[in-house]
């Protein structure tokens, strides 16, 4: 059985861990892949602190940091993957990285927190443009952009697309996700 993929993108704060976590936890079949985990695990290596879980400056991403050498994390996250990693290895090399990883480990089926298009490529000819769909969180209303991102919105022209508003409180966001998804990731992994 080939694996289904939903490519999950938003901005910073918009839910995507929450939707990703909550899919991961209502449907054993699926785990949830963030594209952003190996970019931060080697940008914390990189800046000598591979001790640190990858998640770790999550809270503060945007704070100066002593350790990114008064870079903000997301800073030198974006210096890491748009001036070496992209430049050298080109632009779909994080979806490489993530198929992998995929690969190595394989489930029934995957949400994947996508930042660009070119990630998606990958995966996509991998496992196929009628295995995939793309779900994007806007979440304007709660303040959440692009707006010193390098990520932004992403079409990908041959996946099924889907949009869903996340500018209530998280149980609301939930109950948006279960009504809007419910049945078709029920399907993606062979429920009923």
């Amino acid at each position: 059985m080939i694996p289904a993929v939903i490519f999950v993108n938003g901005p910073s704060r918009c839910g995507k861990d929450t939707f990703g976590k909550h899919i991961e936890e209502i449907l054993p079949g699926f785990q949830y892949k963030q594209a952003s985990k190996i970019l931060k695990e080697q940008t914390n290596a990189l800046y000598g602190r591979s001790d640190l879980p990858w998640d770790f400056w999550e809270d503060n991403k945007d704070e100066p940091s002593p350790t990114f050498l008064g870079l903000k994390p997301r800073e030198a996250w974006i210096k890491v993957s748009e001036t070496y990693m992209k430049p050298t290895h080109g632009q779909e090399i994080y979806g490489k990285l993530l198929l992998k990883e995929m690969q190595a480990s394989p489930k029934r089926a995957y949400v994947v927190d996508c930042g660009y298009s070119l990630e998606a490529s990958p995966i996509i000819r991998a496992y196929g443009a009628d295995n995939c769909k793309l779900v994007r969180i806007h979440a304007e209303g709660r303040g959440c952009s692009f707006k010193g991102d390098s990520r932004s919105h992403i079409v990908l022209p041959s996946v099924e697309s889907f949009d869903i508003q996340n500018n209530g409180n998280k149980a609301r966001f939930i109950w948006a996700i279960d009504r809007q998804f419910g049945r078709m990731l029920q399907q993606m992994v062979g429920g009923t």
